[in-house]
């Protein structure tokens, strides 16, 4: 286990516990500084703020953005945000905004699959934050139409389900400008899921560091300690920050829990307060 966890979720998003309960999940495993990462949205930063706070747990604000870059889909995490941003808030309107039509759309589809399905259904469950396709998933098995959230995507929901509506995202560019523009810190998510042969990442994230990309999210569950080991190279060639994040959804969830990062052993501490020194010479700039 670690004592910090910089990439988790929430009810929110596409979590399972309430900024609340994370919180107080984080005190309960003596993790001491955490980042609540929902996907393209903030709404759980207040609630997350305020009970931390409580908990006497520290917490820095952040996002997860949903991008593509040449084509390929990528996620980039924002680190440091300003929450009352005024256009980091337009343009997360205009995220939902999609999310919404897409929404309709893959309900649309579902009805054609002879699924009764409205979107009060979908509003009991995400009632707020950002919706999207697991939140279908979940109504399809507790409405025994399918026997796992798996099976939902393979059925339904997949890039080759009848229900499959695909997904508008932000060119990378976009992306962390939004969040440089709210004077956050981008940071590259999970680079082991970008569809590319290993020598084929380093190009693609120069590319990404001429946009402002800050750092790579280096210790994650699912990265190898040999490609880890590359990632740490890309860093100290491209002087980037390396994070570390369990990408937690739930506790049932198979291969993370709260602070662990599995592969990733000896995770240097330092890492929280790197990214702490480089918030505050972004903050000296923006004013």
């Amino acid at each position: 286990m670690s004592l910090f966890d910089l990439h988790i979720h929430s009810t929110c998003s596409d979590g399972a516990l309430t900024p609340t309960e994370l919180i107080a999940l984080a005190e309960k495993s003596r993790i001491q500084t955490i980042s609540l990462t929902d996907h393209d949205t903030i709404e759980g930063l207040p609630e997350a703020f305020s009970q931390a706070k409580k908990n006497k747990i520290d917490i820095i604000s952040g996002i997860e953005l949903s991008a593509s870059i040449n084509s390929r889909s990528i996620h980039i995490l924002g680190y440091g945000l300003d929450i009352n941003n005024r256009n980091l808030l337009n343009e997360l309107k205009i995220i939902q905004q999609a999310r919404q039509s897409r929404n309709c759309e893959i309900i649309k589809k579902l009805q054609n699959q002879g699924i009764d399905i409205k979107e009060e259904n979908l509003r009991q469950y995400s009632p707020n934050g950002q919706t999207g396709r697991p939140h279908f998933a979940h109504i399809l098995l507790d409405r025994n139409i399918v026997k796992s959230n798996q099976e939902a995507f393979d059925l339904y929901l997949g890039v080759n389900g009848p229900a499959y509506v695909p997904r508008q995202t932000l060119e990378a560019e976009k992306a962390i400008s939004i969040i440089r523009r709210a004077h956050g810190a981008a940071v590259l998510a999970h680079p082991f899921t970008i569809a590319v042969p290993p020598d084929a990442l380093e190009p693609i994230i120069k590319e990404l560091v001429g946009f402002g990309l800050a750092g790579i999210e280096v210790y994650y569950p699912q990265h190898s300690l040999q490609f880890r080991g590359r990632l740490k190279k890309i860093c100290d060639k491209l002087n980037l920050l390396e994070t570390a994040g369990s990408d937690f959804h739930n506790i049932k969830r198979s291969g993370t829990r709260l602070g662990a990062f599995h592969q990733s052993r000896n995770v240097p501490l330092k890492i929280v307060a790197k990214l702490k020194e480089y918030l505050t010479e972004l903050k000296k700039y923006s004013h």
